[in-house]
């Protein structure tokens, strides 16, 4: 499914047809604006362009290159100068905030392998770029610039607590910073970016060295792994939106205990509502958002109540880990853990029979485990808040997340901090 068709569109255009166009628009007011997505350069002077990258196309503009006594003064890299130009159209119809960030995870992955030709230099001329855009031009260098740095800085921390995973954690973080949905987050976010590679540096040894005490294939791994990555960047993104949002007190108590089951949604799908056919946008999967809307769940379970909308009734869902309901017969620690997992699986059975519950809704992968409890550590303002927190955690070990996942935490504390 193509998303924004109708905001955006990247494409090679005929430049007769681009004219018809841009004397539409011309005398529309409504109607598209469009830059180019491509450098146009001058034949007679080395390297000076006639029109950049990000440039707001005009009639003017398109006439030059189909005049018949200025055709031959232009040149295009590995283009003959009557090609198709490649365009950028844009709606100038105003879109939410959750929409506006979605367009820009589009418009990011559009225009990458344009920029890329000028990363070693400056744009040169962004005069005639509307606000967003130019914001989104200028910015797109500066970000990459920063990501990269600050993803080398986490990969070498990382890396020291796991030094056998040295070379993945490597090809984990090259994928995450080039990848247009995390550029677009922290261009909206720039403040949580140091928080969310914390926690993504947490959860992801977490993860990796439960993994290996559970004997997870290295297949299975490398899948997991990125999922979780993708969420622990973006895992803070409801309550950022909600900073952002200025909604009143009772609206933003109504909305804060399930923040994160309806913002990410909204945030990171597309498609039609109604009928349920959401897609997600480029950059995130079904997995991660599971990941991301339950990194404040416990692995025994959460009663989420859903406010009444629309007139209707307030909904109340159990959410139940699925791992928590498969666990084979242990003895010791582990057979009290197991039967306090299911005894409270079993209360909401009992719940929805007598309708105190609306609905049991199964998790079905166990990665927003090692994300709640890097949540947990990295959260801690104070050496005493971290020493009580991780103390909770150990005593939860089992109820909170895996036994695995809580012993893979307590020793990257005992190795790293002090």
């Amino acid at each position: 499914m193509e998303l924004f068709a109708e905001e955006l569109d990247v494409s090679e255009v005929e430049l007769e047809v681009l004219l018809d166009s841009l004397n539409v628009v011309a005398n529309v007011s409504s109607g598209k604006t469009f830059y180019s997505a491509e450098p146009v350069y001058y034949t007679t002077t080395s390297g000076v362009e006639a029109i950049n990258i990000g440039k707001k196309l005009t009639v003017d503009d398109i006439e030059r290159l189909t005049g018949e006594k200025t055709r031959g003064n232009f040149r295009r890299d590995g283009k003959k100068w009557n090609a198709p130009l490649e365009v950028i159209s844009i709606s100038p119809e105003k879109r939410d905030t959750f929409e506006r960030f979605k367009m820009d995870v589009e418009v990011n992955k559009r225009i990458s392998r344009s920029v890329q030709k000028e990363r070693r230099g400056a744009l040169l001329s962004l005069g005639s770029l509307d606000r967003r855009m130019r914001t989104l031009f200028q910015s797109f260098n500066l970000l990459e610039t920063k990501v990269a740095r600050e993803f080398g800085e986490n990969q070498k921390r990382l890396s020291e607590i796991l030094k056998e995973y040295n070379g993945k954690i490597k090809e984990y973080l090259d994928v995450l910073k080039d990848d247009p949905l995390v550029l677009a987050y922290a261009e909206h976010n720039p403040q949580e970016l140091p928080h969310a590679l914390d926690v993504l540096n947490v959860s992801t040894a977490i993860y990796l060295m439960g993994s290996r005490n559970l004997e997870t294939s290295q297949d299975e791994i490398d899948k997991e792994v990125r999922y979780l990555s993708t969420a622990a960047i973006v895992h803070d993104c409801a309550d950022s939106f909600l900073k952002k949002s200025g909604l009143k007190r009772e609206q933003f108590k109504k909305v804060f205990g399930v923040r994160d089951f309806i913002i990410p949604g909204r945030m990171f799908t597309s498609g039609d509502e109604e009928s349920e056919e959401r897609v997600c946008i480029d950059g995130m999967t079904f997995d991660s958002l599971e990941t991301i809307q339950h990194h404040h769940t416990r692995r025994d379970g959460r009663l989420v109540i859903f406010p009444a909308v629309n007139g209707g009734d307030e909904k109340n869902v159990a959410y139940v880990s699925r791992d928590a309901l498969r666990i084979s017969a242990s003895r010791g620690r582990d057979a009290e853990v197991q039967s306090i997992l299911l005894a409270k699986a079993t209360t909401y059975q009992q719940e929805l029979v007598r309708g105190v519950v609306d609905e049991i809704s199964e998790i079905k992968r166990d990665l927003f485990q090692p994300l709640y409890l890097a949540e947990r550590w990295v959260s801690s303002k104070t050496r005493l808040e971290a020493s009580v927190t991780a103390n909770k955690l150990m005593k939860g070990r089992g109820l909170v997340a895996k036994g695995e996942y809580v012993d893979a935490l307590l020793e990257i504390i005992d190795k790293n901090y002090e």
